[in-house]
């Protein structure tokens, strides 16, 4: 019998397997029906188009740590700033944990810290155009909490801090010379408790009926209207 798209919307299509990364929390908070249908129906919002020139600034900056990591030091353009203690080696790329639901949790931090007391602190790069605020966005707080979490739930020792580290071109108006690249460093306190409350209320929402969308979704409206 042919199906209509609402009742394929409608109709869960993969049932208890259920992965959940930083982002997807976030899609949650911004419109559980996105959510939702991202993960029963398999149905996922557009991806936006990402400039090529922030990915490879960010393979060239993780290059930069590497290099320092073998070496067993901070690099040169983080050394004298809040951040204290060496680059951490043989950690695992991907860290994740399944809770007491079932839930799978997964993330990806950039690289990681490792203090003097041993503990070790997730770090996140991410370019601007500018010099930016020291406020934290909130989708980036989650972010990196989970990491902290994370790490956490697999052993390691940790405190409830994380870093950002902000990448953004100085004001070198001789080009020929090099373009000049600035970094700041911004250290934030990291929520297990958020975390959980998070992972508990994205349980909730996909072994439920599908949820009403966000008001300011403009992806679930732009539905209502090409229906």
């Amino acid at each position: 019998m042919f199906q209509t798209g609402k009742e394929i919307l409608d109709k869960p299509q993969v049932k208890n397997i259920y992965r959940v990364s930083p982002s997807g929390l976030n899609l949650m908070l911004d419109c559980p029906r996105c959510f939702w249908n991202s993960k029963i129906n398999r149905l996922t919002r557009p991806k936006d188009m990402i400039p090529a020139i922030p990915i490879k600034m960010h393979s060239i900056i993780e290059k930069y740590f590497d290099y320092y990591r073998e070496l067993g030091q901070l690099p040169p353009m983080i050394q004298g700033t809040i951040i204290k203690g060496q680059i951490a080696r043989d950690m695992p790329k991907t860290l994740s944990y399944t809770d007491k639901n079932g839930m799978t949790l997964w993330g990806r931090p950039d690289t990681y810290i490792m203090q003097g007391d041993k503990s070790i602190v997730p770090l996140d790069h991410k370019t601007k155009s500018k010099s930016p605020d020291i406020k934290i966005h909130p989708g980036v707080q989650i972010q990196l909490s989970v990491y902290s979490y994370l790490l956490n739930k697999m052993g390691f020792k940790t405190t409830n801090r994380a870093y950002v580290v902000y990448y953004f071109p100085g004001e070198n108006i001789q080009l020929h010379e090099g373009m000049k690249l600035e970094c700041k460093v911004v250290k934030t306190v990291t929520n297990y408790g958020l975390v959980e409350t998070l992972l508990d209320e994205a349980n909730r929402v996909l072994h439920g009926p599908i949820p009403k969308s966000s008001k300011s979704c403009i992806y679930c409206n732009w539905r209502k209207e090409d229906n």
